[in-house]
């Protein structure tokens, strides 16, 4: 894969292409620049399979450069040292990024991601969506779910349960079909776990709200609003029901 890197930090760009020869030898680095101007003509010059970009950099920030091109046909993964609050919004668009300072085996992770996919999902709409949520500050009102093929917008309200399938993730909706995420079902309980979801199996993360009836009897087990009968796994059943009842 042919990559372009954009620091404003000088030590910072050499960091990263360092690790990037050493530990990713299928990426091949084509350049690495510190303005926004500089990266368009780099852009403008070269097919760029991948995009390391930093988020702030001196007077600019890399949003300045990804306005600057009305289709963006390369994967992009932010480097950034944002707070808290911007991290769970660049989870919640399916954007990759990266912390500062760069680890070795999220930088590898990151890649391999990148190369491990089978379609181009759309950049435009997980920018648009992150943009959205950095502006206005506010929690996310979707989820984003990977499908093999596609990106799937989803209301919170609308998800009943997730249910783990051999290394990817059913999602079960109301009144709408189940989709069938590449995810794991720990990347939802990582999302979900501050928006009233519990994941009292191995197996099963569910929305509380969605909760019909808790049933003592066969180890434990809940009843969901759509007939679901799930088990509650022993070492999380007291846990479960101090988060249901209290």
């Amino acid at each position: 894969m042919k990559a372009l890197i954009v620091d404003d930090e000088p030590k910072a760009r050499k960091n990263l292409l360092n690790l990037l020869t050493e530990y990713c030898p299928n990426v091949d680095v084509i350049n690495a620049v510190g303005t926004v101007d500089d990266a368009v003509d780099v852009i403008n010059q070269n097919d760029i399979d991948l995009l390391f970009l930093d988020i702030e950099m001196d007077g600019e920030t890399g949003f300045d450069l990804l306005e600057r091109f009305e289709e963006i046909d390369f994967t992009i993964i932010f480097i950034t040292a944002h707070d808290e609050y911007a991290l769970r919004a660049f989870k919640f668009s399916a954007i990759d990024y990266l912390l500062k300072p760069v680890d070795i085996d999220d930088l590898k992770g990151a890649v391999d991601k990148v190369e491990s996919r089978k379609h181009i999902t759309s950049n435009k709409a997980q920018l648009d969506y992150l943009m959205d949520q950095l502006k206005t500050n506010q929690p996310p009102p979707k989820l984003i779910v990977h499908t093999s093929e596609s990106l799937v917008f989803v209301d919170f309200v609308d998800i009943m349960r997730c249910e783990s399938d051999e290394g990817y993730t059913t999602v079960h909706l109301v009144n709408a079909k189940p989709i069938l995420s590449s995810k794991n079902i720990k990347y939802f309980e990582d999302l979900l776990e501050t928006r009233s979801f519990f994941r009292i199996h191995r197996s099963h993360l569910i929305n509380l709200r969605m909760v019909k009836e808790y049933i003592k009897n066969d180890g434990g087990y809940v009843v969901m609003k759509d007939n679901a009968i799930l088990p509650v796994s022993r070492r999380k059943r007291q846990e479960f029901l101090d988060t249901y009842l209290g």
